[in-house]
């Protein structure tokens, strides 16, 4: 029973701690900077909970797409926090997506590809889906993480304006592309499993899920700032 509340009671307490920190935290100090860093990590997976929950209700892969934008604003949001709160560090922002690229390419993925293998011993996969994403992640990656870096003459050096929007340019337009290839062009390629087998979210559950999902996410945003202040 506790188990099913705790996505609806963490966002709910995260907000709570996040709009009382100028009270708290004078008086409790580091505890409350504590609290603040475990409630963020609960109301995180809260958050990826009840994303879950829409996604079952839209079709695919619109439901994957709201995966896919809840923890990029978390990921967004505490990067941002700490570009905020941290030492001057203008490499920061690429350190850390760089390292998430390869946590994600490599950790996440093998992990999966572990326990798929032994829960089910082969699985299906579908080439053109994982040929897209491989092909844009890694063209997004180098566009966005090693370009900026090399100047007109082939040097490493700071980037011109005009280069910085010219890539920007690039990579929403490729992104854009993925996009459309993915919900529309070639839908089919990402659907990796019959969605007749999936249990379909009633209309009550759907709502009271992004309720809560706009919920944790606002409390991951606002306790993310508050955890950043002390790191």
């Amino acid at each position: 029973m506790l188990r099913r509340l705790l996505p609806f009671l963490f966002p709910i307490v995260a907000l709570g701690l996040a709009f009382a920190w100028p009270v708290l935290y004078p008086l409790l100090g580091r505890i409350a900077q504590w609290a603040a860093s475990l409630l963020m990590m609960g109301t995180i997976f809260a958050a990826v909970s009840h994303a879950d929950t829409v996604s079952a209700r839209l079709p695919q892969p619109f439901g994957t797409l709201v995966l896919t934008f809840s923890v990029t604003l978390i990921e967004v949001s505490v990067l941002v926090s700490m570009m905020l709160h941290g030492e001057n560090n203008p490499t920061l922002p690429r350190e850390a997506v760089l390292s998430t690229v390869m946590f994600v390419l490599t950790g996440v993925v093998g992990l999966c590809l572990l326990l798929g293998g032994l829960r089910h011993r082969e699985q299906e996969v579908r080439q053109q889906g994982l040929s897209g994403f491989l092909s844009v992640i890694m063209s997004i990656s180098i566009l966005a993480l090693i370009l900026p870096g090399v100047t007109a003459d082939g040097q490493l050096g700071t980037p011109k304006t005009l280069n910085i929007a010219v890539i920007m340019a690039g990579v929403v337009l490729l992104y854009g592309s993925f996009l459309f290839m993915q919900t529309v062009r070639h839908r089919d390629h990402f659907l990796g499993w019959d969605e007749s087998e999936e249990r379909e979210a009633t209309a009550s559950e759907f709502w009271r899920a992004v309720v809560f999902l706009l919920l944790s996410l606002g409390g991951v945003v606002l306790l993310s700032n508050h955890v950043a202040e002390g790191v």
